[in-house]
């Protein structure tokens, strides 16, 4: 085959990926890695289980088994793989999260307008919705649950991470979750970390849900809520505060502003400041920048280079330390200058 036609197929397997997703999301709408356990299944049996047409999920099965979900076998049977397993309810993977928000249709037509939103002031989801992504979510319940699920899934990844590669963890007494939401990420941290307490720092609307979810997890009496916006103020009194998918949303003016506002609450030499984020970089270029423009099409913001996260850290009288690369995430430390 000529290298000009080798090209043109690699081209059309990348557009085909947009294909493999659907399917995947397709398999999930049905319940299908529920209803496989441990004993491999035919697409008859597993159509009568689901209620399927049987010869419409055998392609689908197949498809997805030939893509690397999920096993056939010659003798037309269909079991789980480690991949497929993933998708399960039960699997801490966070990866039925993140397809179910990937798949839900709100999204699916944002994506549909990333082009045009390139040319307008508003971004791509409020052109395919008709309204911002937060402003969406608080009126469409469903949507906001796939929303939560999967943000709480990718905390859980980013949390575990962070407490093996990011060693301050172990020694903080007083730990701030700015805009921390119910406090998944604190919580993940206190469960871990017995010397230390904390708070959750957001809007006054989530102190009543964060106080109860937190109180579930068992952490009522090392945990607090206090209310308030961090473009207008960050509580003092801590020695690590930390700050995790949220600086993304803003633009650099209002990163700046938050981050001076934090400058304002640390008070010692040793407090620390963690800015919990995906960053762009030249090592893992082609799905950091895929994540940028999941940034730019959902909620209209974008991720950072380091050097980016420099420059606005200096401007806010703070500086890097050290940043911090924990699998699934980046950590950049800042301390005052």
């Amino acid at each position: 085959m000529k290298a000009a036609d080798l090209g043109v197929q690699k081209s059309l397997d990348r557009f085909q990926t947009a294909w493999l997703t659907h399917a995947l999301y397709a398999s999930i709408q049905l319940d299908v890695p529920d209803a496989i356990d441990d004993r491999p299944v035919t697409a008859d049996d597993l159509a009568k289980k689901l209620n399927a047409d049987p010869s419409a999920l055998y392609r689908l099965m197949r498809a997805l088994a030939a893509n690397g979900y999920f096993q056939e076998s010659s003798e037309g049977f269909f079991s789980h793989n480690d991949a497929s397993r993933q998708l399960r309810r039960d699997s801490a993977s966070g990866m039925r999260s993140m397809l179910e928000l990937s798949g839900m249709d709100s999204m699916q037509r944002a994506w549909g307008q990333l082009g045009k939103s390139l040319k307008s002031d508003k971004g791509a989801f409020e052109l395919a919705n008709g309204a911002p992504l937060f402003t969406y979510l608080a009126k469409n319940g469903e949507d906001a649950k796939s929303f939560n699920e999967a943000m709480a899934a990718v905390t859980s990844l980013h949390a575990r991470d962070a407490l093996e590669g990011y060693p301050g963890f172990k020694s903080a007494k007083r730990i701030l979750d700015i805009a921390g939401g119910l406090g998944h990420m604190l919580g993940h941290i206190l469960n871990h970390c017995p010397q230390a307490e904390g708070s959750v720092y957001d809007l006054p609307e989530l102190e009543s849900p964060s106080r109860e979810f937190l109180s579930q997890k068992g952490l009522g009496a090392r945990t607090g809520f206090i209310a308030g916006s961090f473009l207008e103020s960050i509580p003092d009194g801590f020695d690590l505060l930390m700050i995790k998918n949220a600086l993304w949303n803003w633009s650099d003016s209002d990163c700046v502003k938050i981050l001076r506002n934090v400058r304002r609450a640390i008070a010692s030499s040793t407090t620390r400041l963690l800015i919990i984020e995906n960053l762009i970089s030249n090592e893992d270029l082609a799905r950091s920048t895929l994540m940028d423009l999941q940034m730019l099409v959902a909620p209209n913001g974008r991720c950072r280079t380091a050097a980016e996260y420099t420059s606005l850290v200096k401007e806010s009288e703070l500086c890097v330390h050290k940043i911090y690369n924990v699998v699934s995430t980046q950590i950049v430390e800042c301390v005052a200058t």
